[in-house]
């Protein structure tokens, strides 16, 4: 059969299911198109597929919970008059 922008048309799929025992089940699937319209000067390909990462034994096992502080600001902390005294003085711009 001779189509007019049709020289070679492939398409592909594949799929693959996973079962971990510790983090559960995965459907993984990949599907691809290669295609010719004329000659072999010219060539168009496109691929779509999914990834699945297994999950860390920390991001499975670690704390459930997570807590914030104010940034740069460390608790209990004073600052004596002698260090203050020994400080530089800060650059005027």
């Amino acid at each position: 059969m001779n189509l007019s922008g049709l020289r070679l048309l492939e398409l592909s799929a594949a799929y693959r299911y996973e079962k971990y025992s510790d983090a559960g089940a995965s459907h993984v699937p990949k599907y691809g198109v290669r295609w010719r319209p004329v000659g072999d000067q010219l060539t168009v390909r496109g691929t779509y597929s999914e990834a699945f990462v297994a999950p860390s034994l920390f991001a499975l096992f670690g704390p459930t919970t997570e807590g914030a502080t104010a940034a740069g600001v460390i608790q209990g902390l004073s600052v004596s008059p002698v260090s203050r005294a020994n400080a530089p003085a800060p650059i005027p711009i």
